[in-house]
């Protein structure tokens, strides 16, 4: 039998894994773990030359380079059910994400046997466009404001915690993000109503993500928002700006093509939703989104079926809240009538109607 190898690697030894990431600039952020300014660690199959490498950092976990003989996916799957999910339950962790090249596409089964997997995509953009006027796309009391201490030390601004959360996010905490990152954030009104930061920046590489409050979407404030960091990057002697978003997040993909970024490829994702209603439902999300409603159909009549049983021991993430449990009983009931079962469509539109927050759901 072949030994299993997984060896972490020191912070000092991390950087002898940077010859796996050539070509793959969507991985900045893994970039950043190894370079220390993002937290997480790195394991490779052979300290003195990898082949193959699994690293956790802010976002999600990876995997990359070449499966070799199996033993490297043998060790990494004892790691994470031995290891990895046991803590991301006890922390209430909603689901573990792994990024991963086509050649580990085989080795899901091994590292998640048995377990419901929601296969997905990143769609990856690179900003090379000019930047739209942002300044003259601002309606008036709206003012744009960099993310520095100033900012984060206010306590007078609307949604200021929640900024400084998400500023922490990538960099586990504010001092780190003011030493590694930055931002742009729009404020009308005293609240801070839109914002863009940096996921991490490499020398003159930079990726960014923006949040807009739920109430003034639509409005152009995240392409405005995004816009005005790349112009801060610009500024910084950033060369290279990078965006992710998932590939059914198309109001995402959106607001980066009208701030100048164009679309390089994807890449695989999987995530293991911790409790397994949630994988179910948000399988049958994608297989809506594709226009196999048949299987959409039997995912959520599947995945609230198995919520009804469990739900008083086994709490969901993606039903948490009445309005999205309405929510997913009315998708449930769309992809029923476009597959023809007219009884689980009713079914499914009556229990929703039962929540008497429709109007939300159907939004």
């Amino acid at each position: 039998m072949t030994k299993a190898t997984l060896h972490r690697l020191s912070a000092d030894d991390q950087a002898r894994a940077l010859p796996l990431l050539e070509g793959r600039d969507h991985l900045l952020l893994l970039e950043a773990v190894i370079a220390g300014t993002a937290p997480g660690y790195v394991c490779v199959d052979d300290p003195s030359q990898p082949r193959a490498l699994f690293a956790s950092g802010p976002e999600g976990h990876y995997l990359v380079g070449d499966p070799g003989d199996g033993s490297f996916t043998s060790a990494l799957a004892a790691h994470i059910q031995g290891e990895l999910l046991p803590k991301a339950r006890e922390q209430g962790w909603a689901s573990f994400v792994l990024y991963h090249e086509p050649e580990w596409a085989l080795a899901m089964e091994e590292l998640f046997p048995g377990q419901v997997l929601v296969r997905n995509c990143q769609r990856y953009f690179c900003h090379q466009s000019p930047l739209p006027d942002w300044r003259a796309a601002l309606p008036q009391g709206v003012t744009a404001l960099p993310i520095d201490r100033d900012l984060l030390d206010r306590d007078d601004l609307g949604n200021i915690q929640w900024l400084r959360d998400f500023c922490e996010g990538d960099y586990a905490s504010p001092d780190a993000f003011l030493a590694h990152g930055f931002g742009m954030c729009l404020v009308q009104e005293g609240e801070i109503v839109s914002w863009c930061t940096t996921d991490c920046v490499v020398g003159r590489r930079a990726e960014i993500g923006i949040t807009t409050a739920s109430d003034h979407r639509r409005k152009g404030y995240g392409t405005a928002a995004a816009a005005a960091t790349v112009e801060e990057a610009r500024r910084r002697g950033i060369t290279h700006v990078g965006w992710h978003c998932f590939q059914q997040n198309l109001a995402s993909a959106a607001t980066a093509l009208r701030a100048g970024f164009v679309e390089q490829y994807s890449h695989a994702v999987v995530s293991l939703w911790l409790n397994p209603v949630d994988g179910l439902l948000v399988n049958g999300n994608l297989a809506l989104m594709a226009g196999d409603y048949a299987a959409a159909a039997e995912l959520y009549r599947a995945g609230l079926a198995l919520w009804a049983e469990t739900r008083d021991v086994d709490k969901s993430a993606v039903l948490a809240e009445r309005a999205y449990q309405a929510r997913y009983r009315y998708q449930a009931a769309c992809a029923a009538a476009l597959a023809g079962d007219a009884a689980m469509a009713l079914d499914e539109l009556e229990t929703a109607w039962a929540y008497g927050v429709m109007r939300q759901a159907a939004v």
